[in-house]
């Protein structure tokens, strides 16, 4: 019984690929996920001046200070934008501070985190050190509930 329970409030998370996408409307209403096999781990260096950390964490590196900003696997986030067929996922308040995701090369053309050797987070330009493949993922159960609309029949009398 608490078993039945339990079923019905799990999630039925989802690759997001062009197979499950939305429109441009509905998808600034979905809840993502990042994928949690892996943690996106972001890194840049700091120069000696540099003293303070807008963003992440501030780790020294064979003597160096490295500017560290880490998104853990299952962080929620939102499309903020769309260009083409990437997609804008931020995972944190500010909409400047986003990821770019692509459909991958793979068979079911799952939504990737597009991984150059760096890439801008806000202001700054990071290299990624961790989480490449990333894919985010999205609740189908939520938006078909969204699309269904029902009609009760009121019946009819003779």
């Amino acid at each position: 019984m608490i078993a039945l329970l339990f079923a019905g409030c799990t999630k039925n998370l989802v690759s997001y690929s062009t197979s499950t996408r939305q429109d441009e409307e509905t998808e600034k209403t979905i809840q993502f996920t990042l994928s949690s096999k892996m943690d996106i781990v972001l890194e840049r260096a700091m120069s000696e001046s540099e003293t303070k950390v807008d963003k992440g964490v501030l780790v020294i590196k064979n003597g160096k200070k490295i500017n560290q900003v880490i998104i853990p696997g299952g962080t929620k986030g939102a499309i903020i934008n769309r260009l083409g067929d990437i997609v804008w996922v931020s995972f944190e308040k500010d909409d400047n501070l986003w990821l770019p995701f692509q459909e991958s090369a793979n068979k079911k053309n799952d939504y990737v985190l597009i991984s150059p050797d760096s890439l801008k987070y806000g202001d700054e330009t990071y290299g990624i050190t961790s989480g490449r493949f990333s894919q985010i993922l999205f609740d189908l159960q939520k938006i078909n509930k969204k699309n269904k609309q029902k009609h009760f029949a009121k019946g009819r009398k003779v």
